[in-house]
């Protein structure tokens, strides 16, 4: 799952939990930068911003 928001912000998160942020800087969760949220949750990995109104669930368990 990657989220662009235009030249502020990159965010790529993997299924295994892996999550890279711009040119490849590792980031560990949770996160939260610029209204972005990246948490793990139940076995899943999720991404969500109210302020840009969306959540985002990844299962890391495949």
């Amino acid at each position: 799952l990657s989220v662009y928001l235009g030249e502020f912000f990159e965010v790529h998160l993997f299924v295994n939990g892996t999550v890279l942020q711009g040119d490849q800087s590792r980031v560990s969760m949770p996160y939260a930068s610029k209204g972005l949220y990246l948490e793990s949750e139940a076995g899943y990995y999720k991404l969500s911003s109210e302020a840009y109104g969306f959540v985002a669930r990844i299962d890391g368990n495949g």
